[in-house]
């Protein structure tokens, strides 16, 4: 296993946040959580940008202030959590490990910017759909819903060179025509109906080729693309 994958490790014991050990948990629960931390950083931030159908907060944690953007959203669909319990440790990585060689890394590269659980209503219900009972994952195109709204809004001002639309992956699946359950799904999502590659698309490619080359020491074989 490669040195920075087992020192991540370790870190991630001291890094990880306590009270997210269910999948189910509230929106306040999870704010309650994270603002402690976030109140103890001096290298990130947290504004809110936006609310919910119901009227509860959309937060924003941003990082770094390197020339590459980059932004990540989670729990789109309110019964898939994974990442944002993933998210919650990142940010505490990031808060409370401020001098870590790749913390610096990042920070001298990157502007990350997190908006975790963009769909806090149907997180509060755990079911896919917003309050609305609108699937935000398919309101890119009509922004009938204020938490697409937001979205959209967040990603016109950062204009972010790379964008993780962050799910939960079913074990239903399996790898290829395997017996090993999907632990991990890598998309580079086409564009149009054409077997055709753009740039953006090859960088997107290239960037789950690197994600699954950096995974695949923990969760070996149960990567699929």
């Amino acid at each position: 296993m490669p040195r920075l994958t087992t020192e991540l490790r370790a870190l991630h014991e001291a890094a990880r946040v306590s009270g997210l050990d269910q999948r189910r948990f509230e929106p306040e629960a999870y704010w309650n959580i994270l603002d402690p931390i976030l109140d103890g950083s001096t290298t990130l931030a947290c504004e809110r940008v936006g609310e919910s159908a119901e009227g509860r907060p959309l937060h924003m944690v941003s990082f770094g202030k390197g020339e590459v953007g980059v932004l990540a959203w989670s729990q789109m669909h309110g019964d898939e959590s994974t990442a944002t319990m993933a998210l919650a440790d990142i940010i505490s990585f990031l808060a409370r490990h401020p001098e870590h060689a790749l913390v610096r890394a990042l920070s001298r590269r990157l502007s990350l910017h997190f908006v975790p659980m963009l769909n806090p209503d149907g997180a509060a219900r755990f079911r896919r759909h917003n309050a609305a009972g609108i699937d935000v994952n398919r309101d890119a195109r009509r922004l009938a819903t204020p938490e697409g709204r937001t979205l959209k809004s967040v990603h016109d001002r950062i204009r972010p060179a790379f964008g993780f639309n962050l799910h939960d992956q079913s074990p239903r699946f399996r790898v290829g025509d395997s017996d090993r359950k999907a632990a991990i799904a890598l998309l580079a999502p086409a564009y149009s109906n054409k077997p055709e590659i753009s740039e953006r698309r090859r960088a997107a490619m290239r960037v789950c080729g690197a994600v699954r080359r950096a995974i695949e020491p923990l969760v070996g074989g149960h990567v699929t693309r």
